[in-house]
């Protein structure tokens, strides 16, 4: 669990950390959930929701920017 992840760390150092995350999900067969603000991150992953008022709802990425 890492919390910004990235943000204090530098741009290279999130990214390893991002991909040695993205290792051990996939050859584990693992659910992972990221919480970010980082819209590159999020744009990396399979499945991106945004909590709004406390709902859940499916959203596209693309160019940095949110579309539910």
């Amino acid at each position: 669990i890492g919390d910004t992840t990235g943000y204090f760390l530098g741009r290279r150092t999130g990214e390893m950390i991002f991909d040695l995350l993205n290792r051990i999900h996939r050859a584990n067969g693992l659910t992972s959930v990221y919480v970010t603000h980082n819209l590159a991150f999020a744009a990396r992953c399979d499945r991106v929701l945004r909590l709004d008022g406390g709902i859940l709802t499916p959203c596209a990425l693309e160019e940095g920017k949110v579309y539910v």
